[in-house]
């Protein structure tokens, strides 16, 4: 939930269209305000779909969102799939039935079971399985009266039994929202099931967690402290510091040891900006560390790619445990120019959760002015869940532009063979999205039986059709061409920056305030070099002008002046772990403004690359180490800025942060063990758009 949000938003766009028109984009649906009328269904669904129920309202969409719980389960033959969705009731005023629906026969007939009736097409739902295939269904029983109870149950038959239990109320009051749920059992005694919900900002609550936990598969063993004796029925779980914070997906190992609890919390109540978490327990949920931002080399001291500063929504994350290690999809926002970027997070040493590896798989974008169909490509990709198959492949469904097309959306698939380390290209599943526009998807976490199974609800909302796709679509698509090997495209003056293509037509700058602006080609951790000339190709040193250092952001937003009125050319490039990628074309365009920069702008040109930075960015090691008291840490910046440095445990929880403003050169802070115990600890360096991390111990 996002308080305040939609205000933000609304304010924000008018500064921000006074200043340059960026892209119309898809995007956030609006929150709050009455169901629409009822739809009637489709006169014929998409090639290849079955229809498994009418959905009738157009906010129905809520009740098969990732995160809040899979909506669609398969076993492992991917011949028995489960589903839970809202079907349309007939009621007007409570619209919808909570539905289980149930498929024997590789999803090509389906059965259905009413859980709840005559509820709100809003039920936020969710639904697991035990080691016997039992369906497990938590919702939000949002009638029309209010409190807006967490409600639990369970086939007490077995699957396809009908044997429903008695729902149990899991609150009794605070208007809780978007329950989350996850369950492992290894069909040997060992049975654990979360439960989690937040209550709602909008009645006057603070958005912290709520939690529940039961170790029998009958649900009769409520966990302490996680049982049903706090407040509203169960205990705060996370305090959420901005009192905003989405419900956590929870993610479990094998042995049901370790379990991530995956969400998203606010950054700031200024921006409202916000940013991937997790909590982590190593004792089977019983204790927790904090909310724990990612450790991502190239991300700022939150976390977050720099290009994507807005963070995600609750229903643009979605997380499962595959192999060795969890991983975390996540859709990172900007809030202006980018749209979305999709980034898988992954512990880049299993068990170890001080360093993670973050990696954007969705497309990597075109130019984005919004423009020519087509040039939006990659900067909307939502609604994404993660599947994976019995060899350890890796599947990631999600909606996002149609080919050619800046207005509807169709769904795509992406796929690592290599546990994340690698992906290949994107590949379009669907090629209707003209007639259905997907806004909304949701796979199996389980690929059974050699397909990824789907609910594909077009955006009209009429209908839930499931569609399977072969996982050898999505792994006969070539590899991912590596991103510094691409050039940056740069956006035009249609789409708010300056210049255009070297044509007929001179475009006119005649403010004094420029922005230049192109697709964010690196998704993580890159830098991106601009250079301007009087000339076409940079044939005058005295006429070529680098923009003084590199920038963390694909834009310039803005820059005042250029070093004389006239005609310009310009051009990026990107860099990226001691490489840099091809130059983009050359833009011209003529500066009529009066204002004159040689502070931003200056030389040499960018044409034979940037000066060697003569202070690079390094973390040492600390001295003394082993530490027994206090221990020096040294590094050095290229330049003068703000740092952040973290101690982390093996645990991952940060125990120490140390954050300040370092000078050009090298730099030395002490740190003290004293708060810490024996073993061993990670130091983690953010600076400068860099990051680095070293390993120490302390033994008292």
């Amino acid at each position: 939930m996002k308080k305040g949000l939609l205000l933000f938003v609304a304010i924000f766009a008018c500064f921000a269209l006074a200043a340059y028109a960026a892209p119309t984009q898809k995007g956030i649906p609006m929150e709050g305000g009455s169901s629409t009328a009822v739809k009637a269904p489709a006169a014929k669904g998409p090639a290849g779909s079955v229809t498994i129920g009418l959905m009738g309202y157009a906010d129905a969409w809520r009740t098969i969102a990732a995160s809040q719980g899979k909506s669609i389960v398969s076993n492992a033959a991917g011949t028995d799939i489960q589903v839970v969705y809202s079907e349309y009731s007939g009621s007007g005023g409570s619209p919808s039935n909570l539905t289980w629906g149930y498929s024997d026969d590789g999803g090509s007939t389906w059965n259905k079971q009413t859980i709840a009736s005559n509820r709100n097409s809003r039920t936020y739902s969710g639904l697991a399985v035990d080691a016997n295939f039992t369906p497990y269904i938590v919702w939000q029983d949002r009638t029309t009266s209010a409190e807006w109870p967490i409600c639990l149950a369970f086939d007490e038959g077995g699957y396809q039994a009908g044997l429903w239990s008695t729902a149990i109320n899991l609150t009794d009051s605070g208007d809780m929202y978007l329950p989350g749920m996850a369950i492992n059992d290894d069909g040997a005694g060992t049975f654990d099931l979360f439960v989690d919900a937040f209550p709602h900002p909008a009645f006057g609550y603070d958005a912290s967690l709520y939690m529940a936990h039961n170790d029998a598969a009958d649900l009769s063993s409520w966990v302490s402290p996680w049982d049903l004796s706090g407040s509203w029925g169960w205990n705060m779980w996370v305090d959420a510091p901005w009192d905003d914070q989405d419900a956590a997906d929870f993610t479990i190992s094998p042995d049901g040891n370790t379990v991530l609890a995956f969400n998203e919390q606010a950054e700031d109540t200024i921006n409202w900006y916000y940013i991937p978490m997790y909590n982590l327990s190593t004792d089977g949920g019983n204790t927790w560390s904090g909310v724990t931002p990612f450790a991502v080399p190239g991300a700022d001291a939150n976390g977050k790619p720099y290009q994507y500063k807005a963070g995600g929504w609750w229903y643009r994350y979605d997380a499962a445990w595959i192999g060795d290690k969890p991983y975390y999809l996540y859709a990172h926002a900007d809030d202006v120019w980018n749209g979305i970027g999709l980034y898988i997070y992954f512990p880049t040493t299993a068990g170890d959760y001080s360093a993670w590896t973050c990696t954007r798989i969705s497309e990597i974008p075109a130019n984005l002015n919004g423009v020519t169909d087509g040039d939006l490509l990659g900067s909307y990709a939502d609604y994404a869940t993660l599947s994976y198959d019995a060899s350890g492949n890796i599947f990631a469904t999600y909606v996002g532009y149609s080919p050619g097309s800046n207005a509807y959306a169709d769904i795509l698939g992406v796929a690592s063979t290599d546990g994340g380390q690698t992906w290949l290209q994107q590949v379009y599943l669907t090629s209707d999205g003209a007639t259905y526009d997907y806004s909304f998807v949701e796979a199996a976490e389980y690929a059974g039986g050699g397909y990824v199974h789907v609910l594909t609800p077009p955006a009209a909302m009429d209908s839930l059709y499931y569609q399977k796709f072969a996982t050898s679509i999505y792994l006969a698509a070539p590899v991912r061409p590596r991103e510094i090997d691409l050039a940056p495209l740069l956006c035009g003056v249609v789409g708010g920056s300056v210049g255009g293509p070297i044509d007929a037509v001179m475009d006119t700058v005649a403010t004094d305030d420029l922005y230049f602006i192109w697709s964010p080609a690196i998704g993580l951790n890159g830098q991106y070099e601009v250079t301007i000339s009087k000339t076409a190709d940079w044939s005058v040193a005295g006429d070529n002008y680098d923009y003084a250092s590199l920038l963390d952001y694909n834009y310039i937003l803005p820059v005042t002046g250029l070093p004389s009125p006239g005609v310009w050319y310009y051009k990026v490039r990107s860099h990226f772990g001691g490489e840099v990628s091809p130059w983009s074309e050359v833009y011209d365009f003529e500066y009529t403004g009066t204002a004159v920069n040689t502070t931003d702008w200056v030389n040499p040109s960018g044409v034979t690359g940037k000066p060697t930075v003569s202070n690079p960015f390094v973390l040492n090691q600390n001295r003394p180490n082993p530490v027994n008291g206090n221990t020096a840490i040294s590094f050095s910046l290229p330049k003068a800025g703000d740092y952040s440095l973290k101690v982390y445990n093996v645990a991952g929880q940060v125990v120490s942060n140390i954050s300040g403003r370092g000078n050009a050169g090298n730099n030395t802070i002490n740190w003290n063990s004293r708060a810490v115990s024996n073993g061993v600890y990670f130091y983690q360096l953010n600076a400068a758009g860099s990051t680095a991390t070293r390993k120490m111990v302390v033994v008292k």
